[in-house]
């Protein structure tokens, strides 16, 4: 008896042993060259229908064939230097934009023909499209190495690289070439992580620091591509508690050049924003909280269950009768409570992709007021980056269950046959499925029409895609199409000065300019209350007048315009020297 407590005491006064670093998990150069080559060739099927996509309306004009940076004849030169100038058009974002200039040079488009004329109703060039499916292939390929050095094994580093590479929530980062920014940013974001993972899994006093200046210069290139990439140096601390298992100044320390250049991108962007963005009503304080975790709720249910996704989501009402509010705060306090209390069986690395996925999402749950939030809260291109964590937290699960408890006298956990093979046939339903869904959701993103189509089966009262349908059928010259979604967009948004005055355009194409009168009236109305001066309102608004053969009304507008100095100055004065011949005639 006494040699047994001895025994039970000696357990309980036995010391720890201590915690060690991870190490890379030994994975064959066969099975890492196949995960690769099964990323690129499943990349390429699902993405390959995008080849004979258009550009779309939707910010591809500003940022491509609209933006002088890429057709203009400055060059590379123009991008580099645009940070210092004082009229910005766009975004700070030189290594995208080099990328769309190259790809101009490359595909033969000079500047005088790759105007908006003969860019719309036409494929994009191949080049565009196969570059967004090239970097995506990386981006897979990297997020696979990275997992695998941080100990995450070859069966969970693989599901997430392929659910991650074949996911329809990732489509509207491919296929919308617009969002190079985010496959070009990712890239280099995970390109710097797996550098500085490399360089911490190294005797960091010894060995040269070549790989974290890299990783540093990685970083800069990220940030240059898109801005959304701020928030690496909180990982990179997440990371090095993963590593050493245990919180350091060190950490802190070497993140400092992280940080100095995010505060410095972050800086530039806020500046940028404030001179490009057009005002909006900014969001209640009080309500941001509620929309944050609304949003990160809504992130998690599309990774699991990506239907019924769409450009622009309906824009959630700004009040706590929401009842989304109150549902998503009772699912995020419940999962908060699981994960706090299973926090020791989930593993550090689980909690790990958790953090992946809230920090690279926190700048964009609307806390903080930014243009997207105008036209709805939420969007998939946002969780590009985010939705890996996700997809490994799911993938350690799974693994997880395969696993059973060691037997008597072992102490290492078995993979159970059949569980295994359960595992890996519902892993290959899921990408069949997601496979499937992608290439559905691809061909929602061939034209504007289609585009702009299927945003109003999700949200019928989407503003921007009734405007966008109008003018996408009035540039084909079906006017009362066009009339029919302008005045759909008339009646979601009844104070947008411009869709006033385009439905009375169309009236008058189609010759009715009784019709068209009153929706010009009221356009200019609403613009002298607001102080606003539009040549091309009151050009319409003096045609109208003109065709109603009201002429002393016209030409006092004709007269208020030439004030203005428009650019259409001599076709005003000859309108008027043409009424002033009618009213000469008139009086004889």
């Amino acid at each position: 008896m006494g040699s047994r407590k001895k025994s039970r005491k000696t357990k309980k006064t036995k010391k720890k042993q201590p915690l060690r670093m991870i190490n890379p998990s030994p994975v064959s150069l066969s099975k890492l060259m196949l995960v690769v080559l099964t990323i690129f060739i499943s990349v390429f099927t699902v993405y390959w229908n995008t080849l004979g996509n258009e550009f779309v309306s939707f910010d591809d004009r500003k940022y491509i064939y609209e933006n002088d940076l890429i057709t203009g004849g400055s060059g590379l030169t123009a991008i580099w230097t645009d940070l210092w100038n004082k009229h910005p058009k766009t975004h700070y974002y030189p290594m995208t934009f080099t990328t769309f200039w190259l790809e101009n040079q490359l595909a033969g488009l000079e500047p005088s023909s790759f105007d908006k004329d003969k860019v719309i109703g036409h494929a994009a060039h191949p080049i565009f499209h196969v570059n967004q499916m090239l970097l995506h292939t990386v981006n897979s390929i990297l997020i696979f190495l990275t997992l695998i050095r941080l100990g995450a094994g070859f069966w969970p580093s693989a599901f997430t690289a392929l659910i991650f590479a074949l996911h329809p929530v990732n489509v509207e980062s491919v296929s919308w070439i617009s969002e190079r920014k985010n496959l070009m940013s990712a890239m280099f974001f995970w390109l710097s992580l797996l550098c500085y993972i490399k360089y911490r899994q190294r005797n960091t006093k010894t060995d040269s620091p070549k790989l974290y200046i890299i990783s540093i210069l990685l970083f800069l290139f990220a940030l240059l591509s898109k801005s959304a990439t701020m928030v690496l140096p909180p990982i990179i601390i997440i990371t090095d508690r993963l590593l050493d298992r245990h919180w350091t100044w060190s950490s802190v320390k070497r993140s400092i050049p992280f940080f100095i250049l995010s505060i410095l991108m972050i800086y530039v962007t806020i500046s940028r924003e404030a001179f490009i963005a057009k005002s909006w009503e900014p969001l209640a304080i009080w309500i941001r909280p509620f929309i944050s975790v609304a949003a990160i709720v809504h992130y998690v249910v599309k990774i699991f269950l990506p239907v019924n996704q769409a450009l622009i989501y309906p824009r959630w009402a700004e009040t706590l009768a929401e009842p989304r509010y109150l549902i998503s705060l009772a699912a995020a306090l419940t999962a908060f409570w699981l994960i706090w209390k299973f926090r020791k069986q989930l593993g550090d690395l689980w909690l790990w992709g958790l953090a992946l996925f809230l920090i690279t999402i926190f700048p964009i749950i609307g806390l903080k007021n930014f243009v997207w939030l105008q036209f709805a809260f939420v969007s998939d291109h946002y969780i590009y980056l985010g939705s890996a964590g996700i997809i490994l937290m799911a993938g350690l699960l799974l693994y997880r269950w395969c696993l059973k408890e060691p037997e008597d006298g072992k102490d290492v956990l078995q993979l159970d046959p059949r569980r295994f093979a359960a595992a890996g046939c519902l892993t290959l339903l899921l990408l069949i499925g997601c496979g499937f869904r992608t290439v559905a959701q691809n061909r929602t993103w061939k034209n504007n029409l289609t585009l702009y189509s299927h945003i109003l089966t999700v949200n019928p009262n989407c503003f921007i895609a009734s405007d966008s349908l109008g003018n996408h059928y009035s540039q084909k010259k079906d006017y009362s199409t066009a009339l029919t979604y302008y005045q759909k967009a008339a009646a979601i948004k009844p104070t947008f000065i411009k869709i006033k005055y385009k439905c009375g355009r169309m009236l008058m194409l189609l010759k009715r300019p009784e019709e068209a009168f009153p929706w010009f009236k009221e356009a200019v109305h609403m613009a002298n209350s607001r102080n606003i001066r539009s040549w091309r309102l009151h050009t319409y608004y003096a045609d109208c007048l003109y065709s109603l053969g009201r002429l002393d009304e016209a030409i006092k507008e004709y007269h208020y315009i030439l004030n203005m100095k428009p650019p259409n100055a001599a076709n005003i004065e000859k309108a008027i020297k043409n009424i002033n011949k009618i009213k000469s005639k008139h009086d004889q």
